[in-house]
């Protein structure tokens, strides 16, 4: 047991694989969609909507800053048992029937209302846009479904993980409630479907938060402290970005990675003393 203990900690503080990154590192983009198409068909059919905004107006850093919440589609299949008849005690084998259509595997995501509801000024037009011409782009119509794009990120600010979500469209916006309460603010939901999802993975220069002139910082681990920051932002870095506070001052990591390994090396003696036993620590 002591021996399967050493090697979580030794794993989970040294091995890049095992590093746990903060939940909070993700964005959320949609291209694609063309706001004078959505426009084109709520005039042609006398509505009164109109998309006055799209995701690119709230887009800073990559990713739409008013995207609170996202959930991500399940996958999944459902199965059958194949019937035997009576052959005696064996059991029935089983077969895949269907795999879930993309309308049941939906992506939700959840945006803050602001006093440029993008709710408001653009999803709800653009569904409503899809409800009267449908989804068939013709030469007149067209930019009626986008691309989607969800990624996580490090703790040191590397694109790790994501997913892409083809010829995404709105299936159902959820409505709100207005009271005089003192509430949170208005977060709405929006629900999509697409024509298909695909993987995105690894590391990549452009798909980095860091400029490629940038030296790439050591990688934290998440029993080290919080990585100390440059008070300055570097020349190539956007200092508007949120994670211009985890740019290293490798000077000052390696002085604390000495240290430390200084003060395990003397907790490992003052242990050998008291246990008695040469070579051993307190595991």
């Amino acid at each position: 047991m002591a021996t399967n203990i050493k090697e979580f900690f030794s794993a989970f503080s040294s091995e890049e694989q095992y590093f746990l990154n903060l939940p909070i590192f993700w964005t959320v983009t949609i291209t694609g969609v063309d706001k004078s198409s959505i426009n084109g068909v709520l005039s042609d059919a006398g509505e009164a909507w109109n998309a006055s905004v799209s995701p690119n107006d709230f887009t800073k850093t990559g990713g739409i800053l008013v995207a609170q919440e996202v959930t991500l589609p399940t996958e999944s299949s459902t199965f059958t048992a194949m019937e035997s008849g009576s052959t005696g005690g064996f059991l029935p084998g089983y077969s895949m029937n269907t795999r879930a259509n993309f309308l049941d595997r939906s992506v939700s995501v959840n945006f803050l209302q602001t006093e440029k509801d993008i709710e408001h000024n653009f999803f709800r037009p653009w569904m409503i846009a899809i409800g009267i011409h449908g989804l068939i782009e013709d030469k007149d119509v067209r930019g009626m479904k986008g691309t989607m794009e969800v990624k996580q990120f490090s703790n040191s600010g590397k694109f790790i993980k994501g997913f892409r979500f083809k010829k995404v469209f709105p299936t159902a916006i959820e409505g709100y409630t207005l009271n005089y309460d003192a509430t949170d603010f208005i977060v709405k939901s929006v629900t999509f479907a697409c024509e298909n999802y695909e993987q995105l993975v690894g590391d990549s220069p452009l798909n980095n938060f860091y400029n490629q002139n940038t030296p790439t910082p050591p990688i934290a681990s998440p029993f080290n402290p919080p990585p100390v920051k440059n008070k300055q932002p570097t020349e190539n870095l956007d200092s508007t970005t949120f994670f211009d506070n985890v740019i290293f001052d490798q000077a000052k990591q390696a002085k604390y990675e000495s240290d430390n390994a200084k003060r395990n090396a003397a907790k490992k003696a003052r242990s050998n003393r008291i246990f008695g036993i040469p070579g051993v620590g307190g595991f």
